[in-house]
């Protein structure tokens, strides 16, 4: 017994003079020589480009591994541009991007209930800005704040200060990053409001000449569009009108802002109620003129009929199929018609224009800015490749590459003074026209209840089942309502 323990004993002793002799032999310790090495290697190097950081570290961390990426993305502007460039990454990285598009109202009906769920099959999620706000405060995403600090976003370079505490939970820490921005504009029918027939024929009724880029809410917007709202084929009836609107549910409270924010205080607090108390500030004179500007434009017949059925994406086809001279919505809608088409009977710069929304004599003028953010589940696998998937899509090289397709919006500031982007989006020179003014939309857990409540009262109104005074106190209330639930 003594014999084989002895035995034993110098086997293990000579394994490890052996083990020892070949570590000081290769110059001591190599395994932990390569690790320092390779964490050199994985973090940003100097002068590095981000696009180019974030795709050689996720190609590392990959190596060997058969990694996916599953994100789910709108099936709107943002997407389809995010698409276009997603077999870059692939290349570069050797990772399969699975993508699933969903409108948004399809989205905010799944999303919140994935990450309820605990198992969400998605690593990424592109949400709309809008209505992120449940979705911002879910235990179920990603802190990012370690991975911030590992790889730099670079904040300071997106196209206007603050975008970055788009992705800022009520407990400080960052929770998704911007990747898409834009803001609300209006499309009009360059070859009638241009032309030099039709602006005398202006002048000779209202007795002054419009300004397509200076038009006001309450004066020379709603003369225009009384003035371009006719029968065109001589039959008697009209089949074109001055203007198209949003007013289906959620989308009617965007052609709401347009105009409250440019008779808004702002030294008030949030418009539609106040996050702070809960209280209802819809009631005020800003947001009660409002109403009377949405309701005047529709009741005196120069909008399109059927504005309840006109949403984010119908409105696209409401214009471009020539009903109306002039149409609202955010900026990313228009670029099917920036260029001329086949697929639409009114497109390209002799047919279309683009200008800022109008404003109110003698006050600022303002407007409403959006966009998408993406997130993180907070059990996804690989959260530091889908941070830096992220933020490769929010590089500058894959912003301006994302922005030569028109479909998308960039967040950078080079790429906006980019005369190559510039030059296939005509609608930059409009959004930025008064871009000191932009008010983000809100950003507290009841806004997406809030849009449909004013969308549920707009079409009350324009049905006529209610006063207008009842419709202001039914929105207080439930408004009032909401908050309760959740305070």
């Amino acid at each position: 017994m003594k014999k084989r323990t002895m035995i034993l004993f110098a086997a293990v002793l000579l394994s490890l003079i052996l083990t020892f002799t070949f570590l000081f032999a290769a110059g001591g310790k190599p395994k932990e020589k390569e690790v320092m090495v390779e964490e050199k290697e994985l973090g940003p190097l100097p002068g590095e480009p981000m696009d180019k950081m974030a795709t050689r570290i996720a190609k590392a961390l990959a190596e060997g591994k058969k990694i996916e990426l599953h994100v789910l993305l709108t099936w709107d502007a943002p997407g389809q541009a995010l698409l276009k460039v997603i077999p870059d990454w692939e290349a570069a990285t050797g990772i399969k991007v699975f993508t699933e598009p969903l409108s948004t109202i399809e989205m905010s009906q799944k999303v919140n209930l994935e990450l309820a769920s605990g198992e969400p099959e998605y690593d990424i999620i592109q949400y709309d800005r809008y209505i992120h706000k449940p979705v911002l405060e879910n235990p179920g995403v990603l802190n990012l704040d370690p991975y911030i600090a590992k790889y730099d976003p670079e904040f300071g370079t997106m196209i206007r200060p603050g975008l970055e505490e788009w992705g800022i939970a009520d407990d400080g820490t960052h929770r998704a990053m911007p990747f898409y921005w834009c803001n609300y504009i209006m499309a009009y029918r360059k070859d009638l409001i241009e032309n030099s027939k039709e602006k005398s024929a202006f002048r000779a009724k209202y007795g002054y000449d419009y300004d397509i880029d200076n038009l006001t809410w309450d004066g020379s917007f709603m003369d225009l569009a009384e003035f371009f709202t006719r029968d065109t084929d001589g039959d008697g009836k009209v089949d074109f009108w001055g203007n198209a609107e949003m007013y289906a549910p959620y989308a009617a409270c965007d052609t709401y802002m347009a105009r409250y924010l440019n008779y808004w205080d702002r030294d008030k607090p949030s418009f539609l109620s106040d996050p702070a108390t809960g209280q209802c500030t819809i009631n005020d004179a800003a947001g009660v003129r409002a109403f009377e500007d949405m309701l005047e434009v529709v009741y005196m017949g120069s909008t399109v009929p059927e504005i309840l059925q006109t949403d984010w994406a119908s409105i696209l086809g409401t214009f471009a199929s020539g009903r109306s001279a002039m149409a609202f919505q955010y900026a990313p809608t228009w670029s099917p018609i920036q260029a001329e088409s086949s697929e639409f009977k009114i497109s390209g710069p002799d047919q279309v224009g683009f200008a800022h929304v109008p404003g109110i004599k003698g006050k600022p003028r303002s407007t409403q800015d959006c966009g998408w953010i993406s997130f993180i589940t907070g059990n996804t696998d690989i959260p530091e490749i889908a941070y830096l998937f992220t933020i490769w899509a929010a590089s500058e090289e894959i912003d301006r590459k994302m922005a030569m397709t028109s479909l998308h919006n960039p967040i950078r500031k080079a790429t906006y003074v980019d005369p190559e982007v510039v030059a296939v989006n005509p609608t930059f020179a409009a959004q930025f026209q008064y871009a000191e003014n932009m008010y983000t939309t809100p950003d507290h857990l009841i806004y997406e209840e809030e849009i449909l409540i004013v969308s549920n009262a707009m079409a009350a109104l324009v049905n006529k089942e209610v006063t207008f005074k009842q419709a202001i106190g039914n929105i207080c209330k439930e408004v009032a309502d909401k908050w309760a639930e959740v305070k």
